[in-house]
């Protein structure tokens, strides 16, 4: 299957509405097989986190208790797994999406709401 992260870096798209005081910081992670790209932005419109989960490989599920708004999916692509979470609170947007890595949803959901 597709991964997200074959997407991520694009960011959310020509149809999204950025807040012209937006900055982002956008790592990809790139091992031989493993990738993990994370993506914070400030300033970031609410309508953000339609744009980037409206990328996501397979339907999300909403997280609850982590920021004010958060989603996130998993799905088996081939020799592993493709997982990934993206959550706003207040105008800040962090995105995580890892393939092909050990890391649970469970340690992503961690990861972005200390980034948040």
């Amino acid at each position: 299957g597709t991964s997200f992260a074959a997407v991520a870096t694009s960011g959310p798209g020509p149809s999204a509405q950025l807040n012209p005081a937006a900055r982002a910081v956008v790592c990809d992670y790139h091992a031989a097989s493993a990738n993990v790209i994370v993506e914070i932005v400030e300033h970031a419109t609410l309508s953000l986190i339609d744009s980037f989960s409206a990328k996501f490989p397979v339907p999300y599920s909403t997280v609850s208790g982590l920021g004010d708004d958060a989603r996130a999916f998993q799905t088996q692509i081939t020799n592993g797994t493709n997982e990934g979470v993206v959550a706003n609170l207040g105008s800040n947007l962090v995105l995580v999406d890892a393939t092909l890595t050990p890391a649970s949803l469970a340690q992503i959901e961690a990861l972005v709401r200390q980034l948040l």
